[in-house]
């Protein structure tokens, strides 16, 4: 099969071939997402309306959604292209 295809031409290294690349990009993603998340978290600790809680959410802070909106929109932002290109070619 497969795997002992891979193990017997490139040996257990073989294994982690092409792992770079993924590694990176996730280190850059996550990076940016956390970061922001964090910038826009501690930017509206202050702020009385984004520290209300949201109803029926069990004392979701609105500081938190839209935290996580924005983390995730800046995350798409940067990955979508590379993950457009990867899946192109």
């Amino acid at each position: 099969g497969i795997i002992k295809n891979i193990y017997s031409t490139k040996g257990p290294v073989g294994f982690y071939s092409g792992w770079i690349p993924p590694f990176t990009g996730s280190l850059i993603f996550r990076s940016a997402q956390f970061a922001t998340f964090e910038a826009a978290f501690t930017k509206w600790e202050h702020t009385p309306i984004m520290r209300s809680n949201l109803p029926m959410t069990g004392g979701l802070e609105l500081r938190v959604l839209a935290g996580g909106l924005l983390s995730g929109t800046v995350r798409s932002l940067i990955e979508c292209p590379f993950e457009y290109a990867k899946v192109k070619k």
